[in-house]
C-alpha cells in the first residue's frame, strides 16, 4: 500500500481532465449507482475536537474510498492546521488496501473540478466576471477550477485579511491566464455587485449576501459554513434561487428543509438545456464521499500511467 503526498496528488493530476471525469460519470450514471452512506460524526466529550467519516462504494470503479477526519479547535494555539484529513482507497473487488492520500490535497481538486462543473452548467459561455468572497484554500481551488470553462476577464476578492488577498493573488495571477484583471474589494457588497458568478468559501456563520446586491442569472457556488441554524448564503436566497446539492439526503441533513426541492448532481442534466442560464444559481455545497472517490480513482489512475511511462522495462522499450 502506498501513500500519496500533497506534492504527489498535485503531480499526478488533471484538473481538466477530472472535470471532464466527473461530467461523464453523472451523464452515465455513475454517480447515481454509487453508494455513499451519511458521513458519520463523533464529538470530544468538551466539544473541542469533531472526528468524522465519509464513504463510498463504487462497483463500476471497483474501488471503496474512506475520507477520514479531524478538526481540533485547539491545535490553532499550537500554530498548526485545525482539520487534518486522509483518504484510504481499497480494490472493491479483492477487499486490499490500495493507497492513503492527503485528504487536503483531494479535496481542493475535488472542490475545483466541481465548482467548475457545476459552474459551466449554470452559467452562458460569455459570463466573464467573477466574484469571491473569502481568500483560503477553497476560495483557490473554486477560482482555479472555473478558470478552466470560463475565459475570466475580472476576478474580485474580498477577505477580512488583505494579506490573505495578497497571497492568494500571489499565487493567481500565473496560473489563470493573461487579460484577467485582478482586484482586492474593500468591502463584501464589492465582490458580488455586477458579477455574473460568485463564490463563497469562508468560515463564517452569518449571511454574507444581500438580494439586492445580485444580478438575476448570477450563478453562486457556496462552499463554506452550511449547517441548519448558519449559513454564508440566506435562506430567502436560496428559497429564490434554482438550488442544487450533491445529495439531498446528505443536505437536509446539514443544511435543513430548505433543501428538499433542491437538484441533485446525478440530475443535473436532466434540467431542460437554457433554464439554469437564464435563472439565479446556487450549489449549496457541503462535500460528498462520491465526488472524493471520483478524483481519488482520477489520481491513482494517472499515477500508475505515469510509473508505468517511467519503468525501466517501458523506457528500454521505447529506446
Amino acid at each position: 500500500m502506498m501513500y500519496l503526498s500533497a506534492e504527489e496528488i498535485e503531480a499526478h493530476s488533471d484538473l481538466v481532465q477530472l472535470i471532464y471525469d466527473m461530467e461523464r460519470d453523472i451523464r452515465e450514471g455513475r454517480l447515481a449507482r454509487m453508494k455513499t452512506p451519511l458521513r458519520s460524526l463523533a464529538r470530544s466529550i468538551d466539544g473541542d475536537r469533531l472526528f468524522l467519516a465519509m464513504p463510498c462504494l463504487s462497483e463500476d470503479y471497483a474501488l471503496y474510498t474512506a475520507k477520514l477526519g479531524t478538526v481540533a479547535n485547539s491545535s490553532r494555539v499550537l500554530g498548526k492546521s485545525a482539520v487534518s484529513t486522509l483518504v484510504v482507497a481499497f480494490n472493491a473487488t479483492t477487499g486490499e488496501p490500495i493507497a492513503v492520500l492527503e485528504g487536503h490535497a483531494v479535496t481542493h481538486l475535488k472542490c475545483a473540478a466541481i465548482a467548475a462543473l457545476v459552474t459551466k452548467r449554470c452559467t452562458r459561455p460569455t459570463v466573464d466576471r467573477l466574484g469571491v468572497i473569502g481568500a483560503g484554500a477553497l476560495a483557490r481551488a473554486q477560482i482555479l477550477g472555473i478558470s478552466k470553462v470560463r475565459k475570466l476577464s475580472k476576478i474580485t476578492i474580498f477577505s477580512r485579511e488583505q494579506n490573505n488577498i495578497i497571497q492568494l493573488l500571489s499565487w493567481l495571477k500565473p496560473r489563470v491566464g493573461g487579460g484577467t484583471e485582478f482586484q482586492a474589494a474593500r468591502q463584501i457588497g464589492d465582490a458580488v455587485k455586477e458579477h455574473d458568478m460568485v463564490c463563497t468559501a469562508t468560515t463564517s456563520g452569518r449571511d454574507l449576501l444581500m438580494e439586492e446586491w445580485l444580478e438575476p442569472e448570477v450563478h453562486i457556488n457556496c462552499m463554506g459554513v452550511r449547517t441548519q441554524s448558519e449559513a454564508e448564503v440566506n435562506h430567502n436566497i436560496l428559497r429564490s434561487a434554482q438550488l442544487l446539492v450533491e445529495d439531498i439526503e446528505t443536505a437536509l441533513q446539514e443544511g435543513g428543509d430548505v433543501h428538499q426541492h433542491a437538484t441533485p448532481l446525478d440530475q443535473i442534466f436532466s434540467i431542460r438545456p437554457g433554464f439554469l442560464e437564464s435563472s439565479m444559481s446556487v450549489f449549496s455545497s457541503s462535500g460528498h464521499g462520491s465526488l472524493d472517490l471520483i478524483t481519488v480513482a482520477h489520481i491513482l489512475s494517472r499515477f500508475s500511467s505515469m510509473k508505468n511511462e517511467t519503468s525501466p522495462h517501458n523506457v528500454n522499450r521505447a529506446t
